[in-house]
């Protein structure tokens, strides 16, 4: 029985990491807001199937957002993009936004990060 019941609880424990891990993604900004890493995806301009969520590390300049492939090697959102537009103010805790250069790139970032308001001030008036 104790060892039934150390099993149902190490199974608990895992699923709570698991949910945990899952709401909580790797986020960080420099000390000056100028570099960061998030999440990004791919999207289709013609309304067909968004990319996958990947790490993303990113630069900002003064109107220019500069991304590059993160840990996972995703070489497909490296690029400069303006940013667009605020697409959703809080999904699920985060902030996302479209960037638009040479592909259409969406990128997430929680909303409590500093990185919110430097990219609120590059959206177009």
């Amino acid at each position: 029985m104790a060892n039934f019941i150390t099993s149902v609880l190490f199974v608990a424990v895992l699923v709570a990491l698991v949910r945990w891990g899952r709401r909580h993604e790797p986020h960080w900004v420099d000390r000056d807001g100028s570099r960061f890493i998030a999440r990004a995806r791919l999207l289709d301009a013609r309304g067909g199937r968004p990319g996958r969520w990947a790490p993303v590390r990113g630069g900002i300049g003064r109107d220019a957002v500069v991304l590059r492939s993160g840990f996972t090697g995703t070489r497909a959102v490296a690029g400069i993009y303006g940013v667009e537009a605020k697409v959703a103010d809080d999904h699920d805790g985060h902030a996302v936004y479209s960037l638009r250069g040479e592909k259409l790139v969406a990128l997430r970032i929680p909303v409590r990060s500093p990185l919110v308001a430097r990219l609120d001030e590059m959206l177009p008036r």
